[in-house]
C-alpha cells in the first residue's frame, strides 16, 4: 500500500486540513505523498496530526459488528470521512469555547510530550499549568493584541505564554524539537512581559533575572550583576537585550570566580550567537576600561 492510500485509510479520501486556519497543499503534514502522515496515541488508539496535534480519527480495535445502531448508510458515509478535530470535541454538551480550549489543551500536550526530553523542567510546568497557560492564551486570543490572533498558529502562542509564566524560553533544542523558530516565541514573551509587567527594573535587567534561572546562576551573583548594571548604565554595540544581558551576566560570573561558559549560554538561551555574545562581552570590557582610566583621572586630580 502506498504512502498516499496509507493516510486515506486513516484520513478519508477528503481529507481537509483541520488546523485553524487549515494549511494549504503540502504545509500541512497530512498531505501529498513525501507528507509524514498522522501520528498514533498508543495510550487511547486517536490519530494525531503531527503538526497541530489536533485529533484527526479513533482507531477502534473492537469489530464494528459491535456497532450496529451507529452504521451510516452509503449516502452518508462521505461526510463521516470529513470528521475531524472540530466536530469530535464539539459532542452534545460543549459549548464553541469549550471546544477551542480542548484543541489548545491538545497542542499543549502534543508539545509536552515532544520536549520533555529536551528541557524536562519547562515541559513539567507547562503540563502541571495547563488550565492557567489555556486560560491566559485565550484572553489573549479574544483581545486585541495581534500577535495573538485566534486565526494564527496555536503551539508558538502556548510556549510563549509559558516562558512567560516561567521566566524563561524553553532551551534552543527543545524549540527545535517543536520545529518553533526561536524569534517567533521570543517576540510574543516580550510583549506578554511588557503587557502583565508589574515589576520595577529595565529590559536588559530582567532578562539577567530570566538568564540566571535559566542557567541556574547562584542568586546573589544575579543580583549584584543586576545591581551593577542599574548603577553603572554600561554602553554597549550590540542591539539585543538578550545578548546584553547574558554577557553581562557572564562577565559577572567570572568575576565571581563561577563557572559560567560562553557555550552553555549558546546552548541554553535562544537567540544569543556565540559572535554576538563575544562582541557584546568585548564592548563591556572596553567599556570597564575606560570607566576604571577616568575613575583614576579624577583619583589624581583630587590628590
Amino acid at each position: 500500500m502506498s504512502e498516499v492510500n496509507k493516510f486515506q485509510d486513516i484520513l478519508g479520501l477528503n481529507f481537509v486540513c483541520v488546523d485553524a486556519p487549515p494549511r494549504i497543499g503540502n504545509l500541512c503534514p497530512n498531505i501529498g505523498a513525501n507528507a509524514p502522515g498522522p501520528k498514533k496515541n498508543d495510550v487511547n488508539g486517536e490519530w494525531e496530526c503531527v503538526g497541530c496535534g489536533r485529533l484527526l480519527q479513533q482507531d477502534n480495535s473492537v469489530s464494528d459488528d459491535l456497532f450496529d445502531d451507529d452504521v451510516v448508510d452509503e449516502e452518508n458515509a462521505e461526510d463521516v470521512d470529513h470528521v475531524f478535530i472540530a466536530e469530535a470535541d464539539k459532542g452534545t454538551d460543549k459549548s464553541p469555547e469549550e471546544v477551542k480550549q480542548i484543541a489548545r489543551k491538545r497542542v499543549l500536550q502534543t508539545l509536552v510530550s515532544k520536549i520533555v526530553g529536551a528541557d524536562r523542567d519547562f515541559a513539567l510546568h507547562m503540563s502541571n499549568n495547563q488550565e492557567e497557560i489555556v486560560n491566559k492564551l485565550r484572553e489573549l486570543e479574544t483581545g486585541e493584541e495581534v500577535s495573538f490572533r485566534e486565526n494564527t498558529p496555536i503551539a508558538p502562542k502556548i510556549i510563549a505564554v509559558t516562558s512567560h509564566l516561567m521566566g524563561r524560553l524553553p532551551n534552543n533544542k527543545a524549540l527545535n524539537v517543536a520545529g518553533i523558530k526561536t524569534k517567533n516565541v521570543y517576540d510574543k514573551k516580550q510583549i506578554l512581559d511588557k503587557i502583565y509587567d508589574t515589576s520595577p527594573g529595565n529590559e536588559v535587567s530582567k532578562q539577567i533575572s530570566s538568564i540566571g534561572r535559566t542557567l541556574e546562576v547562584p542568586e546573589p551573583i544575579v543580583t549584584k550583576a543586576i545591581d551593577d548594571y542599574e548603577k553603572m548604565s554600561p554602553t554597549n554595540k550590540e542591539p539585543k537585550i538578550q545578548v546584553l544581558a547574558a554577557a553581562w551576566l557572564y562577565l559577572h560570573c567570572k568575576k565571581s570566580k563561577w563557572t559560567l561558559t560562553k557555550q552553555k549560554i549558546n546552548e541554553s538561551i535562544p537567540g544569543v550567537s556565540r559572535n554576538a555574545l563575544n562582541q557584546a562581552i568585548e564592548s563591556y570590557r572596553v567599556f570597564m576600561r575606560n570607566l576604571n582610566g577616568l575613575l583614576k583621572e579624577s583619583t589624581n586630580e583630587e590628590s
